[in-house]
């Protein structure tokens, strides 16, 4: 017998669109509105696995801190987006005052919705699922487990992490005993959201488990839902991540090694193995070539560089911890983050450029070129009026952090600046046709590109134009002397912002 059904979604392209434009907006309506907890970390922007990680492992250290026993659950729903009843959707969304057009489209979105069997002659119309596939459906889900954040916000002795449909409740305590009635309303909290959605806790997959500060606690708290017993375990997974009581990892370190090749080495030795089949793989080398000249000879970063990079950028980012380089400390304002304001969709904007525009055509215009030398990097351009004579000029020393694409773009910027006052037609070519693209992306991209976006969104008489590099075009060979130039200078004039 059937135990489950799963509603997929199989739009047409323009389906697609529709769909993609809709979750935009209502995700923009949400978070503008402050409709989601931060306790929610899945399908939001600046939110991921890592900063759920990142809080969880907080906790637990903090606790540890403090002497403090943690206990956390991890909670496992059946099926959650196939249960998902369409009229709790519809409530949800009229208790948080979604505009009226966005209601209308996600109820025709998911009502009049059958499964046909053509072999039997059976169809019947069905009320619950998001459809699998669809962008909208993990956002709808938000919706009915925000119910659940909203109701355990009150109680103080826990702490609710989720991530989409991976829930789990945290708290901490002195003694291991004092959990059974301290975790007695929330669980019961936990039971009634579920009752109230038609959900399924899955008890073979919901457990517990105690992170102690000192030796393991010798009394186990009986913990319940729906009257049956939640199981203890001496290590969970969570996100892909599995904790052991003491937070060594080396449960998860083992598992990820029973994958790959079985090998009992330290850490390093066993990145360096789990990294070392592939390798040679792509190189097609001798066994006695070492892990390390694989590295080289790839292209590939060893793996703990890798991870140890991953985890500053994280406590950079989100943390903002200070980041040591060489003899540098870099702090997060230091990066080019993009643009962190959430803006509405519907505001997104992307720049035209052409390739068709003849350089030698008798308009103001203006070359821009951007150059990389020694390690030093520059930008420049030259301006033309409709009778070819040049007007200004300017050759910028950028920051040594600074890649050709930002010296490219500078140019172009630093030229939008000097035209702003003029009202008539203005050409900007550019060799660099990547610049160009970010410019035509709806994608988030550097805070210059935005800033160029920003500008000539409101100013049509500015026109972009890709010029051919090195074909004996005198403007564009002029422009890139002039940022060659700059290259030779000692002295910076515009300090760039790291890469984020």
């Amino acid at each position: 017998m059937v135990t489950s059904y799963r509603p997929i979604c199989l739009l047409s392209t323009w389906g697609k669109i529709l769909n993609k434009v809709i979750t935009k907006r209502l995700q923009f309506e949400l978070e503008v509105n402050g409709k989601l907890d931060d306790c929610q970390h899945g399908f939001r922007r600046g939110k991921s696995t890592l900063s759920a990680l990142q809080v969880f492992t907080d906790f637990i250290k903090s606790a540890k801190d403090e002497k403090l026993i943690t206990l956390a659950i991890t909670f496992d729903i059946s099926n959650a987006f196939n249960s998902i009843r369409w009229k709790d959707i519809m409530i949800c969304l009229r208790e948080d005052n979604i505009s009226e057009y966005l209601f209308k489209i996600i109820a025709s979105f998911v009502s009049d919705r059958k499964i046909v069997d053509h072999d039997f002659d059976i169809s019947f119309f069905y009320d619950r699922g998001v459809p699998q596939g669809s962008s909208l459906g993990p956002v709808l889900w938000l919706l009915i487990a925000e119910r659940l954040i909203r109701t355990l916000a009150p109680v103080q002795e826990v702490k609710l992490i989720m991530f989409d449909d991976d829930i789990l409740l945290l708290s901490r305590g002195s003694a291991s005993y004092l959990f059974t009635e301290k975790l007695r309303h929330s669980l019961s909290i936990i039971e009634k959201w579920a009752q109230r959605y038609a959900l399924s806790i899955n008890m073979d997959k919901t457990n517990f488990i105690m992170f102690p500060f000192g030796k393991t606690p010798t009394h186990i708290p009986r913990l319940k839902i729906f009257g049956k017993t939640i199981r203890y375990s001496r290590t969970i997974k969570y996100l892909g991540l599995y904790f052991d009581e003491k937070l060594t990892w080396q449960h998860h370190l083992s598992l990820i090694k029973d994958k790959t090749q079985n090998l009992q080495v330290k850490l390093n030795l066993k990145l360096n193995q789990i990294q070392r089949i592939p390798l040679s793989t792509i190189v097609k080398n001798y066994r006695t070539v070492s892990t390390e000249a694989l590295n080289i000879l790839s292209g590939c970063p060893p793996l703990d560089i890798l991870a140890k990079a991953k985890k500053e950028k994280f406590g950079l980012i989100f943390r903002n911890e200070a980041l040591m380089v060489q003899d540098l400390t870099l702090y997060r304002e230091d990066f080019d983050l993009g643009n962190s304001d959430l803006a509405p969709p519907w505001e997104a904007c992307v720049i035209p450029w052409t390739m068709d525009m003849d350089p030698g055509i008798e308009e103001y215009k203006i070359f821009t070129d951007g150059s990389k030398w020694n390690e030093q990097v520059g930008s420049g351009a030259i301006c033309y009026d409709s009778n070819g004579q040049e007007e200004w000029s300017f050759s910028l020393r950028l920051s040594n952090n600074a890649s050709v694409f930002i010296a490219e773009a500078i140019a172009i910027l630093e030229s939008i600046k000097r035209i702003l006052h003029i009202n008539r037609i203005c050409y900007i070519f550019t060799d660099s046709r990547s610049v160009l693209m970010a410019l035509a992306s709806y994608c988030d991209q550097t805070s210059i590109i935005e800033e160029i976006k920003l500008i000539l969104k409101d100013k049509r008489n500015i026109v972009l134009c890709w010029v051919k590099a090195h074909v004996g075009i005198s403007g564009n060979e002029i422009a890139d002397s002039l940022a060659k130039e700059a290259t030779r200078r000692e002295t910076i004039d515009i300090n760039i912002k790291f890469k984020g």
